[in-house]
């Protein structure tokens, strides 16, 4: 149906279709009147009939055309609604106005309300109010249409902002009406002002960096923004730089440089990886080449071409100069600090073999019949030389080890014989300061390992060394067994050490530096102690050249904790000694020496209980078997009373039990009295599994 034939509007067509109505309803009735008139009127009722039926079509015709409007209508209303467009007409004769209902909801009219002109120019704000009124005068005189953003407060109180536009409808000369358009604008004015914001900080930002700026767009990479910087820092100009095409931007690229720049933006693409960095050299406007560093950000279409990259520039000419420049002093310290550790190796050396003459001569003259004065003289200079000799050690040592001229020479070691060794050696010095030094072997560890037994025994010594030098009371403990012991998801075939004091700890603050060179973390507190600060660190450095670790573990007032690890073999199960003992009491006051002999004992199915004094191992007696082994510690001798020790030794050799004293070196039956005749057997701290297995064997005899 062609749009022009439809009615005006819908009050028009309907008039029609109500004017056809009555035209048939007459026609009904003149052909009624006619059928009973007498005469031969076939024709004239027929003339009727056809005339009946075109009235019928055009009315249908009419209906169709009614129900096209009406839905035009409603689409037309719904879509102003949706976009906030509201269409209005003023009759130039009357200045009638007539507004659509979109239009009465963006004025914050009544959807029934027809307001006139002047009352709609009045919700304008003052400087439009005169300006649309201008317009309106111009539309209807001379044919002038008109597009404006205003500002409005609608009836409801709420300022917007609309969209006015108007066009004069001529008919001939005349220009009877003005159509026109209201769209709400302020959320597009919002977004509008917020973009503009946004790029305003964009352009700051940009201008106030110094980093360079490119943005490409399409798999062509055609340049579309250029940031100010990038003329300061090329010396191209910006416009030139919008021009460039993609084999300019690559002639300016090194070709030393060039091919890895472009396979490496190759392989982002490929992968579709969102940012890349790369470095090149960069042609500059004057000729000369600087290094620059760009990070490529990069955004695709759903088809897996380039979309967008964004490329941030940098001069990172300085930054190279200054590498190379590090690397070339980096490289000359290195060699003055390889010179300085071959001299000082060379110097250690050959102090040490003078002061190794000045100590034996020195203990030669101790041994001569001297008085106590020269004798006194004679024992301090021997125990300077000593301190001495310890320093160039521990220099000596570290020189070896930074101009890497210690060698490992992993071997098969008995890990049980070497640590009760290092732990004899100081064993004369703990009990000096009344300590207890325990060899706790873990049962299931290794009873072997390949490992440079002269390093890990100086290890072991040193750190031995430093638990007694800062524990005043307590106990000091070597702790060997696999790192699985402690933690199940450790390599089993890692050897663990720990060396275990009850002194007074680290400071947490220090704990990271224990291992600094020349620190000594506890002389801060007592200056009267030892040492250059080398032992840890060497033993550290020592320790890592073995493939293994050492840290430290310590709270404030509760003691510490180094911890080494070094490979190791698999555990090896010990053997299963012989015996008739199926049964033992541990008799000590000390709780960590009883648990360690309670492990060893349980690995060979000997049931154990303990008793922390002499009454509770009495009371304990009468539940075991007249063949069970009683261990018993020297340590009683210090908590308890010795009527109680006696009546303890004498049940025990009443009932025949076997009897293991544990004792430290100078409480041995060869240095002092014997204790009792029932003391068959005696094992001397600190001991080893093996050395409890001979005692039991003897017992067994």
């Amino acid at each position: 149906m062609d749009e022009n034939t439809l009615p005006n509007n819908l009050e028009e067509a309907q008039e029609e279709i109500l004017r056809l109505r009555r035209i048939r309803d007459a026609l009904k009735s003149r052909m009624r009147r006619m059928s009973a008139l007498p005469g031969d009127h076939d024709v004239l009722l027929e003339s009727h009939v056809l005339l009946q039926h075109a009235v019928d079509e055009k009315t249908a015709d009419l209906r169709l055309q009614l129900d096209n409007v009406r839905r035009l209508r409603t689409l037309l209303e719904h879509s102003q609604r949706m976009a906030e467009v509201g269409g209005w007409e003023i009759d130039a004769n009357s200045e009638h106005l007539y507004c659509t209902t979109e239009t009465r909801a963006i004025l914050g009219l009544a959807p029934d309300s027809q307001p006139s002109l002047n009352e709609v120019i009045g919700y304008f704000l003052p400087p439009f109010k005169q300006q649309i009124t201008q317009l309106v005068a111009a539309a209807m005189q001379h044919g002038q249409g008109f597009d404006l953003e205003c500002c409005l407060r609608n009836a409801r109180g709420t300022s917007i902002w609309t969209r006015l536009v108007g066009e004069p409808h001529r008919d001939g000369t005349n220009i009877p009406r003005i159509y026109g358009s209201i769209q709400n604008i302020t959320q597009q004015r919002e977004h509008h002002r917020a973009l503009q914001a946004s790029e305003e900080r964009f352009r700051m930002i940009t201008a106030s960096i110094s980093d360079g700026l490119v943005a490409f767009s399409g798999p062509t990479f055609r340049i579309d923004y250029v940031s100010p910087s990038m003329q300061e820092m090329s010396g191209y100009a910006v416009s030139d730089i919008c021009r460039f095409q993609q084999k300019q931007i690559l002639r300016l690229i090194h070709p030393d440089d060039r091919s890895q720049v472009l396979r490496k933006l190759r392989e982002t693409i490929a992968h579709r990886h969102t940012s890349a960095r790369y470095s090149f050299r960069f042609r500059n406007a004057d000729g000369s080449w600087t290094w620059r560093e760009d990070h490529a950000s990069l955004a695709y279409n759903h088809t897996g071409k380039v979309r967008q990259m964004f490329v941030v520039c940098r001069d990172i000419t300085e930054i190279v100069h200054y590498r190379q420049h590090l690397e070339e002093l980096t490289y000359k310290a290195q060699e003055a600090n390889q010179a300085k550790s071959d001299f000082l190796a060379s110097m250690s050396h050959e102090l040490r073999t003078p002061m190794t003459g000045i100590l034996g001569m020195t203990e030669l003259l101790l041994e001569t019949n001297l008085n106590p004065q020269q004798h006194d003289f004679a024992q301090t200079a021997f125990q300077s030389g000593q301190a001495l000799l310890t320093i160039l050690n521990d220099i000596l040592d570290f020189s070896k080890i930074e101009a890497k001229r210690i060698d490992i020479r992993p071997v098969e070691q008995d890990i049980v014989t070497l640590c009760k060794d290092v732990c004899v050696l100081l064993s004369a010095r703990a009990e000096q300061k009344n300590l207890n030094l325990f060899l706790d072997y873990a049962p299931q560890s290794a009873i072997t390992a390949t490992v440079d037994g002269e390093k890990l025994r100086q290890i072991l010594l040193n750190l031995l060394s430093n638990a007694i030098k800062f524990t005043e009371s307590g106990h000091v403990i070597l702790r060997v067994g696999s790192s699985s012991d402690s933690d199940a998801n450790e390599d089993p075939t890692r050897l663990r050490f720990e060396v275990i004091d009850t002194g007074c700890g680290i400071q947490p603050e220090d704990i990271d530096h224990v291992f600094d060179v020349f620190v000594q973390v506890g002389a801060t507190m007592n200056k009267s102690l030892p040492g250059t600060g080398l032992g840890l660190a060497i033993s550290q450095r020592l320790a890592r050249l073995m493939d293994g670790d050492l840290w430290a573990e310590s709270r404030w007032g509760e003691g510490s904790t180094f911890c080494l690890e070094v490979p190791a073999h698999r555990p090896e199960l010990p053997r299963h000694i012989a015996s008739s003992y199926s049964q033992a009491l541990i008799v000590s006051p000390l709780p960590v020496e009883s648990a360690m002999i309670q492990g060893i004992l349980q690995t060979w199915n000997i049931d154990c209980q303990i008793a922390s004094d002499p009454d509770t191992a009495l009371a304990l007696l009468p539940q075991l078997n007249p063949h069970a082994l009683v261990v018993e510690s020297d340590l009683l001798e210090i908590h308890c009373p010795s009527k109680q020790i006696s009546a303890l030794r004498q049940s025990v050799h009443e009932q025949g039990m076997g009897h293991c004293y544990i004792c430290k070196r100078s409480h041995t039956p060869s240095s002092r009295r014997p204790t009792t005749p029932n003391t068959k057997h005696h094992v001397i701290r600190p001991f080893a599994p093996n050395d409890l297995a001979s005692a039991i064997a003897i017992l067994n005899e």
